[in-house]
């Protein structure tokens, strides 16, 4: 299945891993090289040619990289983990995750989240 068609812009051009809640929620570590930008989280919708929406992260280093994320819950009551070079982040809310809480230095190259 090809979720995006050309010529494929608007959509980050690296994707590092994905952690969806539902077939409408998932959240994206990724960034597009060449531009100068960091790689940031995205929430994406699911849709074929669908939106990607960079979230907020205040606290992301300049030159942070993160690389995985888990995501579990609903839509409604979302609930995420992301990590990077630099530590890890929870979701704070449906826009915005938090500081990093883990030692820095850190390369993640995994995260599962399971939710009871």
């Amino acid at each position: 299945v090809n979720l995006f068609s050309p010529p494929f812009v608007n959509l980050p051009t690296a994707v590092e891993s994905l952690g969806c809640i539902d077939g409408t929620l998932c959240y994206i570590p990724g960034g597009s090289s060449g531009t100068g930008d960091l790689f940031h989280m995205y929430s994406f919708d699911g849709n074929a040619n669908g939106s990607f929406t960079e979230m907020s992260m205040p606290y992301l280093l300049p030159v942070d990289i993160m690389d995985a994320c888990g995501a579990g819950g609903t839509p409604a009551a979302p609930h995420a983990m992301s990590a990077g070079m630099f530590g890890a982040n929870s979701l704070e809310n449906t826009t915005t995750w938090t500081p990093p809480f883990a030692s820095p230095i850190i390369m993640t190259l995994d995260l599962s989240l399971i939710h009871i």
